[in-house]
């Protein structure tokens, strides 16, 4: 799948989650979409919620989707796309994600990120 693909399915994916969250009145701040070396597409979100002490924490999204991907059993990442909820436009992966990005497969360190403020979609 092509980066520009990647682009579009997080897009779909992330008006679907904005249309649940402001239903629900949830915060929602972004949406990562990780295209696996396989083919297969996995997706989270980046949301406030409430961890085990009733305190308010922020998920990743780039964490949970990895997440998914390792428990379907899949540790190689071909591109990653993470898209800011409010302007749709691609954002940068937080640092610390991407270093467990590598951790999990080094091959990972040469994945394509779609980058963002000069973004360009092709």
């Amino acid at each position: 799948m092509e980066i520009a693909k990647l682009y579009e399915t997080a897009a779909e994916k992330l008006d679907k989650a904005i249309e649940v969250c402001e239903k629900s009145k949830i915060n929602l701040t972004s949406l990562t979409v990780i295209a696996a070396a396989s083919g297969n597409i996995y997706s989270a979100p980046n949301w406030k919620r409430l961890n085990d002490a009733f305190e308010e924490e922020e998920t990743h999204s780039e964490d949970e989707a990895l997440a998914k991907m390792l428990l379907a059993g899949e540790n190689a990442v071909e591109h990653i796309v993470t898209l800011d909820a409010k302007t749709k436009l691609p954002v940068d992966p937080y640092q610390k994600c991407l270093e467990i990005l590598v951790k999990i497969n080094t091959e990972n360190a040469k994945c394509n990120i779609l980058q963002g403020k000069n973004s360009k979609i092709s």
